[in-house]
């Protein structure tokens, strides 16, 4: 009996092992491929609706790892907020708002209405 018993035991233990080395491997890759890290991300995000924000950074793949990671701890409004800091931090343009949207087709309107006048008066 010890000896089947034991057999089983050593089968469970290369089975852990050998899980636990791919494992390790997968994180290993995640945190320095980029492309892996930025299709997991956006994988995680894609239930929220907020993959296309997350497909504007420019991020390590440690930093993309750890989105990652926070993804799965908080709500999808926090992690909303969380991108657009990120973004702000990093100098990339938050989404406009309506009203700001608004405002920058006034001015554009504005714009031509000046060079149409300039243009009818030369």
């Amino acid at each position: 009996f010890n000896q089947y018993f034991f057999l089983i035991l050593w089968c469970w233990w290369i089975f852990l092992l050998s899980v636990s080395i791919l494992c390790l491997i997968y994180r290993a890759a995640q945190m320095t491929i980029p492309s892996l890290s930025q299709a997991i991300l956006l994988f995680k995000l894609t239930p929220l609706g907020l993959d296309y924000k997350a497909s504007k950074l420019n991020l390590k793949p440690a930093d993309m790892f750890m989105l990652g990671r926070l993804v799965h701890n908080v709500k999808g409004s926090v992690m909303e907020e969380v991108l657009d800091e990120i973004m702000r931090k990093a100098g990339g343009k938050k989404d406009l708002e309506l009203d700001e949207v608004v405002t920058k087709q006034d001015h554009e309107k504005d714009g031509l209405m000046n060079q149409m006048d300039e243009f009818v008066e030369s």
